[in-house]
């Protein structure tokens, strides 16, 4: 018989004396001398703990059979309770790959975790099914992460758990001289695009646009005054083609918008100055043509503010921005005047916030500023400021602190601050692309910058620095050729 490390041996006679109790105070005493003697010990309620058997030996020798360390014994109601480990970022739904931090109020504390569903286990010596947390690890994909910790003396701690969502995201671009859509996916990590080849759209594709929640796409033909229609396979990232839709009214379409509650498209046509409605089925992505509105000045960019309330269009004749108004219940626009800019006005865009409009002017190399009256959408000037030569495009920050402008003659991409108060834009620095950049747009997260460069057919990849602003060269792939319009969606 081994007790407490120590083996005895006892004669058959001698067991019989024991059973019957005549010197059993002899050998009680004996053991907790040893017991006393002990150098170490462990955690009498951890079964894994030689500590652990020896008190339920000890209980049998008294006659004792109860549950060891059960509810109301003296061993583990006794003992603390180890506190629940802290998971973070915070559970939600992110964009970017997540770098997951557990941590626990004493440092000897075990952590074990996992992240298949499965409830994690601890003790001293292992963590069972789970997974022993020593460093922050990474999720690239929706995962659900639960976390446990133990130390000697304490019961182990509940369980946390957080669940990430992260959503996969896809860059289109619109090649108007192939007449197709290239396709790529996102690696959430490095911003880094991967081919997933293209899809045929119609002649000329010029302009696209996403109602991102929804999953479809939409392309302008500029040749063929028709809109394609796409949805996305939904994690994968690959498009069907829904078919075709004509205009109601002008010719070589361009710019095209989608408004924020995924309810209605609107697409101009810079001859006739047109803007064309259509309705979203919700369900299918299929488009409902609904009537056209007429402006002046040959229409080119578009943009729709980030309240559904307003819609601005840029006259490239004319050098003047239309401004509208949509109808909060059948989606028609009502021309409401429009505002001088720059000489040959391209991209048109809004500050995440809603209250400021730029538009680059192509021939003047200035981007000219305005603050949007919330009441009636009418444009109020705020200056411009000067460019590299020709710019085409606009795209911000997510946290509208910088503006990233496209220049199509020097082939590069500039950044500039945003004064929160006036929304004055100052040019702070500029990158290299690819050969002659048209668009440019920014990934869900923030973190990653692309352009669609027309010259040399590529699409140019960036990381940016959120605290200045500055953009970092990722690589560049091949798209179709010519392309014009880009797209950045999660789904």
């Amino acid at each position: 018989m081994k007790i407490a490390g120590h083996y005895f041996f006892f004669p058959i006679n001698v067991w019989k004396i024991i059973i019957s109790g005549k010197i059993l105070f002899f050998v009680l005493f004996a053991v907790l001398c040893l017991y006393c003697n002990s150098p170490k010990y462990s955690n009498p309620c951890d079964p894994s703990t030689e500590t652990f058997r020896d008190s339920v030996f000890l209980k049998a020798l008294l006659g004792d059979f109860s549950p060891h360390c059960s509810s109301g014994s003296n061993s583990s109601s006794n003992l603390s309770n180890q506190a629940t480990p802290n998971i973070l970022p915070l559970e939600g739904t992110y964009y970017k790959t997540q770098n997951i931090s557990i941590s626990t109020d004493n440092s000897s504390a075990r952590i074990c975790y996992t992240v298949d569903l499965s409830d994690p286990i601890c003790s001293e010596s292992n963590c069972g099914n789970g997974i022993s947390y020593s460093e922050a690890f990474s999720i690239s994909e929706t995962s659900t992460v639960k976390a446990i910790s133990c130390r000697s003396n304490a019961n182990p701690s509940g369980i946390s758990t957080s669940v990430y969502t992260i959503i996969p995201q896809y860059v289109y671009t619109t090649n108007e001289t192939s007449d197709n859509v290239s396709l790529f996916k996102i690696d959430l990590t490095t911003g880094a695009l991967t081919s997933l080849g293209s899809i045929a759209a119609g002649d000329g594709a010029f302009g696209i646009a996403a109602s991102r929640t929804l999953g479809f796409v939409y392309v302008t033909n500029a040749n063929a005054n028709n809109l394609s229609m796409f949805s996305i396979n939904k994690g994968i990232g690959t498009l069907n083609s829904l078919g075709l839709i004509g205009m109601s009214s002008g010719s070589l379409t361009r710019g095209l918008a989608v408004d924020p509650q995924n309810r209605y498209v609107y697409a101009v046509n810079n001859t006739g100055s047109i803007v064309n409605h259509y309705l979203v089925d919700q369900a299918t992505g299929n488009l409902t043509s609904n009537n056209f509105t007429t402006s002046a000045g040959g229409l080119g960019g578009i943009a729709i503010d980030p309240q559904g309330e307003f819609v601005y269009s840029t006259q490239f004749s004319g050098n003047q921005v239309s401004q509208f108004t949509i109808n909060q219940v059948n989606g028609l626009l009502n021309l409401n005047g429009s505002t001088a800019c720059g000489t040959g006005p391209r991209g048109i865009s809004i500050h995440p916030n809603g209250n400021f409009l730029y538009v680059a002017n192509s021939s003047t190399n200035t981007v000219s500023m305005y603050s949007i009256n919330r009441s009636n959408g009418v444009l109020i000037p705020n200056g411009t400021v000067i460019t590299d030569n020709s710019p085409r495009s606009i795209a911000f920050s997510k946290n509208g602190d910088f503006a990233f402008i496209t220049n199509n003659t020097p082939s590069t991409v500039s950044t500039a601050t945003i004064d929160s108060t006036t929304g004055s834009l100052t040019v702070v620095s500029s990158v290299s692309t690819g050969t002659a950049p048209t668009s440019i747009a920014i990934d869900e997260s923030g973190a990653f910058v692309y352009t669609v460069n027309n010259g040399n057919s590529t699409i140019s990849a960036f990381s940016v620095n959120t605290t200045t602003g500055e953009l970092s060269p990722i690589g560049s792939l091949p798209t179709g050729t010519s392309p014009n319009g880009i797209a950045v969606v999660a789904f």
